[in-house]
């Protein structure tokens, strides 16, 4: 029993709204909206992607970016392959991240550019480059 493929199965033609979601830049009221059918196609187009790039079941997938969407399909993708899923929180700093990769030795990264708080933009992509220079970051990396 595959947990994505229970979860999307009644979502492939479904027009209703699944995710819903908002962020702290937007203007007040702003929203994005994903229907089932939005959200199943996404993930199975993450999903390919994937499985071109090698991913094989069991195999740690792993997200340093924010609570968004995109990450949400990131992890439907990883589980429908039966890839394992991780996430790195982006206000971790550089060594706290390779510790966490150090550990979890993912085979993909996914690496959202900036994150929004408090009013203000946080680069991630800098962090991410002393990453991939770190002995630690040996795969391919996705870039929100």
């Amino acid at each position: 029993m595959n947990f994505a493929e229970n979860l999307l199965r009644n979502l492939k033609d479904s027009e209703n709204e699944i995710i819903i979601s908002t962020a702290e830049h937007l203007p007040l009221g702003q929203e994005w909206r994903i229907s089932g059918k939005e959200l199943y196609g996404s993930v199975s187009r993450c999903a390919k992607a994937m499985c071109n790039l090698g991913i094989l079941k069991g195999d740690v997938i792993a997200a340093y970016a924010p609570n968004i969407t995109e990450v949400v399909v990131f992890m439907l993708a990883a589980a429908s392959i039966g890839a394992l899923f991780t996430t790195i929180p982006p206000d971790f700093g550089v060594e706290a991240t390779v510790d966490r990769i150090s550990q979890t030795k993912p085979k993909l990264l996914l690496v959202a550019n900036a994150v929004f708080y408090n009013g203000k933009v946080h680069d991630c992509w800098t962090k991410c480059l002393e990453i991939v220079q770190s002995k630690a970051a040996s795969f391919p990396i996705c870039l929100l």
